[in-house]
């Protein structure tokens, strides 16, 4: 679950939004149970998200720029085989 908008309410606000938000989620048997806040405008949280989604797909640990431009030219590969770019 993402929250997005962070950059929009107060810190105390996001903290209880979290907090509801992990109460839904406890009701869900889901690979990651965790709310991930995040503002696109800021970048705030934009790397946990990134890394969740990673996570959720299997890929562990991405070190470097060079390993992610790797990642994202096999993907880019895959998706042209499939006809999806």
């Amino acid at each position: 679950m993402v929250l997005t908008k962070i950059d929009k309410i107060s810190p105390t606000a996001l903290a209880k939004q979290q907090v509801e938000a992990e109460k839904v989620l406890a009701k869900y048997r889901i690979a990651y149970p965790v709310p991930v806040p995040v503002s696109a405008l800021k970048g705030t949280g934009v790397a946990e998200l990134q890394c969740s989604i990673l996570g959720a797909c299997g890929i562990r640990k991405i070190q470097t720029p060079a390993q992610r431009e790797k990642m994202w030219q096999e993907q880019e590969k895959r998706a042209g085989k499939y006809g999806l770019r």
